[in-house]
């Protein structure tokens, strides 16, 4: 899988539902919070790893990583498979 940018709003509003803070996220998934703030905020510069992505849906008890990634990606995404399996 490539790398792929986080939406900040998505994220913010999964821990907000969950009642968690940006420490214990980062506890939960070992990802530093510098990071996780940066990803919080949009500025982080590079994107998170699949390996990220995994940490944060298992602490976040999601289904898919794609409920925390940028909308245009998943439809991208979405796209891509659409082709592939076209030819």
């Amino acid at each position: 899988m490539w790398a792929t940018p986080l939406d900040p709003q998505k994220l913010r509003k999964l821990l907000t539902e969950r009642g968690m803070t940006v420490r214990q996220l980062s506890e939960l998934t070992g990802i530093r919070t510098n990071t996780l703030y940066c990803y919080l905020s949009g500025k982080r510069g590079r994107r998170p790893s699949y390996k990220v992505l995994e940490a944060l849906k298992i602490a976040l008890q999601l289904d898919s990583v794609e409920e925390v990634l940028s909308q245009d990606v998943t439809n991208e995404a979405h796209k891509e498979k659409e082709y592939v399996g076209k030819h």
